[in-house]
């Protein structure tokens, strides 16, 4: 019975210690297994949020509408327009280019009517007198005269040419409107120019004077005759179109 009593309460060696000590690693043996698995990052909540928050923005398939390529003949453009803008492309660099010309004739006609001036007044008022003299007296020798040549003419301008290009338009009308033309002062410039006209008519001309040209000289003396009264015409048009 000693014994007995003696060894009550039994002994329960670390009892106490192996409960706690069991729950300490229980503990940690749970939270080493949960860190282990998700380890500590102070960096885990802005990721989660980062993550999300671009996650949570929808993305659209849809193709934005690019813009209307305006080329002419471009996919996507009407037929009709881009034949309406290559009409309208034509006909703008058709006008450009016929405004440029003008304005070039202009200027030329400018110099050349500066240059006519002053070879005018190069020459003196009895020189000029004897000029046309001079001319109306071949216009008298054509009609008896055979074998004729370049320079068997009385060409409208006060310097003799030697080739027909020579013939310039403004260098034709100071000839024929110059006051000292011997019918300056009892004929209109308009009837004057007429006259000249009726003088170098291709149907006058090429069948009475041009047949007795001597045949080397023949076709200068026709393109001559022709440079004279084509500016006679454009004289006449562009001064006393009435």
């Amino acid at each position: 019975m000693g014994a007995t009593f003696d060894s009550w309460p039994p002994h329960r060696p670390n009892s106490t210690t192996g409960s706690a000590g069991d729950r300490s690693s229980a503990s940690s043996t749970f939270s080493s297994s949960t860190w282990s698995s998700h380890p500590p990052s102070m960096g885990s909540s802005h990721t989660t949020s980062s993550s999300f928050t671009s996650s949570s923005i929808p993305f659209s398939t849809t193709p934005k509408p690019s813009p209307p390529n305006t080329k002419p003949g471009a996919p996507g453009t009407s037929p009709y327009a881009a034949k309406f803008d290559e009409a309208e492309w034509a006909r703008r660099a058709e006008e450009r280019a016929r405004q440029q010309q003008e304005q070039f004739k202009r200027e030329q006609e400018r110099l050349e009517n500066e240059r006519q001036a002053k070879t005018s007044k190069m020459l003196s008022r009895e020189e000029l007198i004897r000029l046309y003299e001079n001319h109306d007296n071949k216009w008298r020798q054509l009609k008896d005269s055979d074998n004729l040549g370049w320079n068997s003419f009385a060409w409208p301008v006060f310097r003799r040419p030697s080739e027909p290009e020579e013939m310039t338009t403004s260098a034709i009308g100071a000839y024929v409107l110059s006051k000292y033309a011997p019918d300056a002062n009892t004929k209109s410039s308009k009837d004057r120019v007429k006259d000249h006209i009726k003088r170098w008519h291709p149907d006058k001309f090429e069948t009475r004077i041009l047949p007795r040209v001597a045949e080397e000289e023949r076709e200068k003396v026709k393109a001559g005759a022709g440079v004279v009264v084509r500016g006679l015409n454009e004289l006449l048009n562009r001064n006393y179109d009435d």
